[in-house]
Parts: structure tokens; sequence; C-alpha cells
């Protein structure tokens, strides 16, 4: 979607101390690359398993971008794929709460204790 990527280059340019390094540079490709692709498999019948792999992959690389940039991280970048990825799991109605799995993994532990 180009009107996307020229709002977050303005928004990247406006903000010097959060200028792309090769890293931010290769994630934000890979996010484009990943909503393009699930965009079109919304648009071929609703194809929730494509959607679901090429999400899977989308996390896969942003962990391994906070892995090798570790501290320098793009926030804002992280930001905008947290927010998307939470867009599509409304959309798929993969609703959850994460105080729910907090109680869960307290309860868990608690179960495990006993």
């Amino acid at each position: 979607d180009i009107e996307y990527y020229l709002n977050f280059i303005k928004e990247v340019n406006n903000d010097a101390s959060e200028k792309l390094n090769q890293y931010d540079l290769s994630l934000f490709k890979s996010f484009s690359t990943a909503k393009c692709a699930i965009h079109h498999a919304f648009c071929n019948s609703i194809d929730t398993p494509s959607v679901i792999e090429q999400i899977r992959e989308l996390l896969s690389t942003t962990n391994n971008y906070m892995n090798t940039t570790s501290e320098n991280v793009h926030r804002r970048l992280i930001q905008n794929i947290y927010n998307f990825i939470m867009h599509l799991f409304d959309i798929l109605g993969l609703k959850y709460d994460l105080t729910f799995v907090d109680d869960m993994q307290s309860t868990r532990s608690i179960q495990q204790q006993t």
C-alpha cells in the first residue's frame, strides 16, 4: 500500500532519532510484503490458512529482528506491526484478554505447586 509507505517514511523523517537502518528496512519490507499477501488471501475467498501463515512468518521475522537489533529496535515499526496483527486477530475473531492469559498462568503455577 503506497499510502501507508509514504506516511511511514514521512513519520520517520520527522523524527531524526528514528532513522531506519538496514535491519529496520528489511523488517519494513517483510511487513509490507506480508500486508500485501494477507490482502490477497482475504480477497481469495477469505483464505484463512494463508492469512495465519503470513502472520506466523511476520511474527517470526519480527522476533528475529528484535533479537538481532537488541536495544536499537525501531519502536514505531514494531508498534505498527503489533497494531496490524491485533487488527487481523479482531477480523478473524481471535480476540483474547491478556489478563485472562495472566490469570491462567497464575492458576497453572498454583495448581502445579500442589
